[in-house]
């Protein structure tokens, strides 16, 4: 009776033990606790698990025991969270110390964090690279936009300010060579602007294959990750104003209504379960984590390679086994992308396609029309002069305004993405644009089908 006692005893000593924490775990104590006894061990155990390149290996507890192994043996990497909270640990130990252990180490893994950026502006999975396709510039797991949240953090933020001038500047000038990067990497399909691949090719740019079944393809997924990190750039340039814009439209496009992921009881399955897609037309919207290029539909994919369209299509392992649809997007399209437009007060990315002076002002027909989220818009001015473009609903109210300034002579193009000033999406239906410069006057009709 003892036994069984001291056996249930055990039982719920375990039910109740804390989880394993990560470094991330405690970042959110008092800048007191990191000068206790407690945060030295935690420390001491981080620092133990450093490599000599100064990074981390990944999908190691590197808080709760010291390193036991050939060290060696470690492997560091930016991948899966690897290497920037344990710095960002260390950082906070130094500020509460001033004990230049934690300095020295976090310094070496600042500059592993230099060593890997590409001249471009692109990190690999890891660093030194490789020959696989680790050495693509990887978005993967949101491992590049880490990355660069980190250095930007490095730069800017008062907790960092133990770092020397040379190495903020460092990580001033890597924050922006990555957004050039991400700029040159967005994948563009018939003249317009969409998302991202979850690895690009370190020269070229062009989107590639990582694991067998992660096709070279339109990332629903790591995309989000990149878009969130240039909406949150206070004064964006034109032309991450225009990106931003590409990939929104992008992952409207993009959305999957009327089906629903659900696992089923699945007595043949090896775990008993079997995930399924069923027809549900209240689910909400579902992306999916890959995109053919070109056709823009879901393909999935076993070890084999081989591109599929459905789900079903896979095997069992790879069908219950990886993350092929999501809700990814839907934050950033419900509040955060038109607290943005808001926030930085987004004007209209107007092309200037030819500075030859017309024989006429002209606004020309749409395209496409009928449109789903994005719509091209051009014209024509023969004079300088003060011009406005407008959009009004069917009611005659005016819902947006593209351009309000002042143009040269020559031939323009520019984009509505089917939303007011305030950022909210329109619905169907039929609207007029109107163009004002100077004497002269035209209005005409577009339509919207969402």
């Amino acid at each position: 009776m003892l036994s069984r006692y001291k056996l249930v005893a055990l039982a719920a000593c375990l039910m109740v033990s804390p989880a394993v924490a990560d470094p991330k775990d405690y970042l959110d104590k008092a800048d007191a606790w990191f000068a206790e006894d407690q945060a030295k061990r935690v420390a001491a155990n981080i620092l133990s698990f450093q490599s000599d390149l100064g990074g981390w290996p990944k999908n190691e507890n590197t808080t709760e025991n010291p390193y036991q192994g050939d060290r060696r043996s470690l492997e560091p990497t930016y991948d899966n969270g690897a290497t920037t909270d344990e710095l960002r640990f260390l950082a906070r130990m130094y500020t509460a110390t001033n004990d230049a252990t934690y300095q020295t180490a976090f310094n070496l893994g600042l500059d592993y964090i230099f060593q890997g950026q590409y001249p471009n502006g692109g990190w690999p999975q890891r660093y030194p690279s490789g020959n696989g396709y680790h050495r693509h510039i990887t978005f993967n797991d949101n491992a590049m936009v880490r990355l660069m949240e980190f250095v930007r953090q490095v730069a800017t933020d008062e907790g960092y300010a133990f770092v020397d001038a040379a190495r903020r500047t460092a990580a001033a000038d890597a924050f922006d060579r990555g957004i050039t990067c991400i700029l040159q990497c967005q994948i563009e399909v018939d003249d317009q602007l969409t998302a991202w691949c979850a690895q690009h090719d370190e020269i070229d740019f062009s989107p590639r294959p990582a694991r067998s079944y992660e096709l070279a393809s339109l990332s629903g997924s790591e995309s989000v990750g990149i878009a969130r990190l240039l909406v949150s750039i206070d004064d964006p340039s034109p032309e991450i104003v225009q990106a931003v814009e590409g990939a929104v439209a992008w992952f409207v496009q993009a959305k999957l209504t009327g089906i629903r992921v659900v696992e089923e009881q699945d007595e043949e399955g090896p775990d008993g379960l079997n995930r399924v897609v069923v027809v549900d037309a209240q689910a909400p919207p579902l992306w999916a984590r890959f995109y053919e290029i070109e056709s823009n539909q879901p393909i999935f994919a076993d070890r084999d390679g081989v591109p599929k369209s459905t789900l079903a299509d896979i095997g069992y392992e790879r069908r219950n086994g990886y993350s092929w649809y999501g809700r990814w997007p839907q934050k950033l399209l419900e509040t955060e992308y038109p607290e943005w437009k808001q926030r930085v007060n987004v004007k209209t990315v107007v092309e200037q396609i030819s500075d030859v002076r017309p024989d006429g002002s002209a606004l020309l027909q749409n395209y496409p029309n009928p449109f789903n989220s994005n719509t091209t818009i051009e014209y024509q001015i023969d004079t300088l002069v003060f011009v406005e473009l407008q959009i009004y609903d069917a009611l005659g109210k005016k819902i947006r305004t593209l351009i309000d300034e002042q143009q040269r002579p020559g031939h323009y193009r520019l984009q509505w993405d089917g939303r007011t000033d305030g950022g909210v999406v329109v619905g169907s239906g039929v609207y007029m644009y109107r163009l004002v410069a100077g004497a002269y006057r035209e209005t005409l009709r577009l339509s919207l089908i969402r």
